[in-house]
């Protein structure tokens, strides 16, 4: 499992709970598992690595829904400024 650092606080690269019924349809619909895929730090969408988040609201996306930092400013519009990388 990997780590992030936000400031002085260290986070564990960890995917948030969902129901085997919900981890089961995401898994139809991308063919792929999504705590696996963020546990190895990489993205459920573009499939590349997931290393830096702008702060926590982002990383906390991330344990969500498994977008990397470019796809979350892909889908929902940001500041591309201030980026921390994963440590």
């Amino acid at each position: 499992m990997g780590k992030i650092h936000i400031g002085n606080r260290e986070y564990q690269t960890k995917a948030t709970f969902k129901s085997d019924e919900v981890e089961g349809l995401l898994k139809a619909l991308t063919g792929k598992d999504r705590v696996a895929t963020i546990e190895r730090n990489e993205c459920m969408l573009c499939d590349g690595r997931a290393e830096q988040f702008r702060d926590e609201l982002s990383f906390k996306e991330y344990q969500i829904s498994g977008y990397c930092q470019p796809c979350q400013d892909e889908i929902f519009g940001t500041d591309k400024s201030n980026l921390i990388t994963r440590g």
